[in-house]
């Protein structure tokens, strides 16, 4: 099976002490597997640091404060298990803290509180990246570390807004039926469940039984982190510190479309080691050059559609202004 935690390790110079883990899913053992990690990047920044942490000490032994920073990566996230989220959250809240409750019609209220200490120094900042496929378990782990001020969201805006509980009963044939029970509420008090739905005919006219409509703004109640700081309900987990994405160019993603960087990831590896110092130097950059260009020339990548648009819009003007014999220059531009 796919851990749930694909990837954790230093951002930067390891000797700064910021720690990155990739969290993907919330299964069972998620709690397990991020406290692993933490642990893991604990003991990497004392021994950075020159403590006196060794291998042989283990990593239970190690400093907490020497990790100076923690990014914890929920970007499109799509969630998983209550109870995995909540024993991700305990992580990372104080002992005897609200992570999270569930109320609904019929439905038993229920409360998950932290019954132990943060693995995390007071010391260590931590930093929680989200987009809008941050969703469910993930959201409920985002919104615990908000409303009670242990950390910063980061993200261009806000999660995807699934604050449901659902059970599934078995069907005849082999089919199911998926039904909401009630609704995730995060220590704050607020619902991040971003769509509602009714009984009975839409806004527009449309007949219907049931109809969903986004929460709108004007809708949405305020709320008050632990520190004081207002929050809003009804549209996901908005963001602390807004940033906006990395756009791709053209060029990165045809490569990334025709596979060009984990086919490159794959023929290097045959040869080389990879380190946990690894960086592109200007050797690889070139070599990786020199791999796109034979897969162009075999005919297994065409970076051409780059500018074909642009072609076709000048071939349209040239005819257009009886330049028709320019067509054999812009056969050799193609």
């Amino acid at each position: 099976r796919i851990p749930d935690v694909k990837y954790f390790g230093f951002i930067g110079d390891p000797t700064d002490g910021i720690g990155y883990v990739d969290l993907s899913g919330f299964a069972n053992d998620a709690g397990m597997q991020v406290r692993f990690a933490i642990r893991a990047l604990q003991h990497g920044a004392e021994m950075m640091a020159g403590g006196d942490s060794s291998a042989s000490a283990g990593m239970a032994s190690a400093d907490p404060s020497k990790l100076k920073g923690l990014v914890l990566d929920l970007r499109s996230n799509p969630g998983g298990l209550l109870t995995s989220a909540v024993d991700v959250a305990t992580l990372f809240v104080p002992n005897g803290s609200d992570v999270v409750s569930a109320r609904g019609r019929g439905f038993p209220e229920t409360l998950y509180r932290s019954k132990t200490d943060p693995i995390l120094s007071p010391n260590t900042r931590l930093a929680v990246l989200v987009n809008e496929q941050t969703a469910s378990a993930a959201e409920i782990v985002s919104g615990a570390i908000q409303d009670l001020d242990v950390g910063i969201i980061v993200g261009k805006g806000r999660t995807f807004g699934k604050g449901l509980v659902q059970n599934v009963q078995d069907l005849p044939y082999q089919t199911a039926l998926k039904y909401t029970v009630a609704k995730y509420y995060t220590p704050s008090g607020r619902c991040i469940q971003s769509t509602v739905y009714k009984e009975g005919s839409s806004s527009e006219g449309k007949n219907a039984k049931y109809t969903s409509e986004k929460v709108a703004d004007k809708d949405r109640a305020v709320f008050y982190t632990a520190r004081g700081r207002e929050v809003k309900d009804g549209g996901g987990v908005e963001v602390d510190y807004k940033v906006e994405p990395q756009k791709a160019s053209p060029l990165e993603l045809i490569l990334l479309n025709n596979g060009a960087y984990s086919d490159y990831a794959a023929e290097w590896s045959k040869n080389h080691e990879l380190t946990d110092n690894f960086k592109v130097d200007e050797s690889t950059y070139k070599d990786f050059q020199r791999f796109v260009e034979k897969r162009q020339s075999d005919g297994d990548m065409k970076l051409e559609v780059l500018y074909d648009s642009q072609l076709k819009e000048l071939q349209k003007k040239l005819k257009a202004s009886n330049f028709d014999s320019s067509g054999r220059e812009l056969v050799k531009l193609r």
